[in-house]
């Protein structure tokens, strides 16, 4: 049986192993090639913009531009592969497994709706501490032309199997193309002390009680305190917290995002269980017109 690779402990470094430490040589190489051959290039525009009879002809000119989009595309490729190695070893380490991309048909509610081109990426999957749960980077655009604009969230989701009340808590610190974060059927909702400078918050009319029950006061300063740059959405059965923060790329950051998400799941989830048979109640009540 073929030895089982180490595991990547931090992309950054893990790059800069195989470029600089295994594979030096190549590297500087091709670092010297692509910084000739771009200041050739440069030469070759300035030579045909102000003394066009001096150069011969341009069958040769897209060669060295050839030749460095190549050694740039390798290096994409090779970036690439390492970041999916530690995704799919960090994946493993969980008990999780790991895939490119997922079906937005996976995923429902306001938050999705965001932009055009939706999509879902680098996407970990499975049962961690007993909840089924899910990790992805959602990326939708925003604009188009010159002003095309792609944002990046990064998206905790757990499965509470049970009805929850569509809940949005928005950090004012996220705003990836300016969109309205209230879903439809909620109302903003006021909070005491310094929350409301951090968090827009929005819950389901008539609901504002049961919504107070779960962000009571030491969950508002929890959230505050440690989850200052991250936003969360409840949608039917699902909890979501999400981030336009970077993908951690080390083990540690990885491992300290998961345990803050773990917590925020045993701290909140009990909470919205203990509302959810509200939801059903307010819905049998809006259905009857009352």
């Amino acid at each position: 049986m073929p030895p089982t690779e180490a595991p990547i402990e931090s992309v950054d470094d893990a790059v800069r192993q195989y470029y600089w430490v295994e594979h030096r040589t190549r590297t500087i190489l091709l670092s010297y090639t692509s910084t000739l051959l771009m200041l050739m290039m440069f030469v070759y525009i300035v030579l045909c913009f102000f003394e066009p009879e001096l150069v011969p002809g341009i069958a040769l000119a897209p060669i060295p531009v050839l030749t460095v989009v190549t050694i740039q595309f390798s290096k994409f490729l090779m970036v690439y592969n390492i970041r999916a190695r530690f995704f799919k070893g960090m994946a493993e380490s969980f008990g999780l497994s790991f895939s490119d991309s997922a079906l937005m048909s996976t995923v429902s509610g306001h938050l999705f709706g965001f932009g055009h081109s939706r999509r879902l990426a680098w996407v970990f999957a499975g049962t961690h501490s007993g909840h089924d749960v899910r990790f992805y980077t959602y990326v939708f655009t925003t604009g188009g032309g010159k002003s095309k604009t792609t944002h990046y969230l990064r998206v905790f989701e757990a499965e509470c199997h049970t009805e929850l009340p569509e809940i949005m808590l928005h950090p004012l610190s996220v705003t990836p193309g300016g969109m309205s974060w209230q879903p439809r059927g909620t109302r903003p909702l006021t909070l005491e002390g310094l929350f409301n400078k951090q968090f827009e918050v929005y819950v389901p009319v008539g609901m504002e009680i049961e919504a107070l029950q779960v962000l009571e006061p030491q969950h508002m300063d929890m959230l505050m305190q440690q989850y200052g740059d991250m936003g969360f959405y409840t949608h039917k059965t699902k909890l979501y917290a999400f981030t336009d923060a970077p993908l951690p790329t080390t083990r540690t950051d990885f491992t300290n995002l998961i345990a803050l998400v773990d917590t925020l799941y045993d701290t909140l989830v009990p909470e919205l269980h203990g509302v959810s048979g509200d939801v059903t109640a307010l819905r049998e009540a809006f259905a009857k017109g009352k």
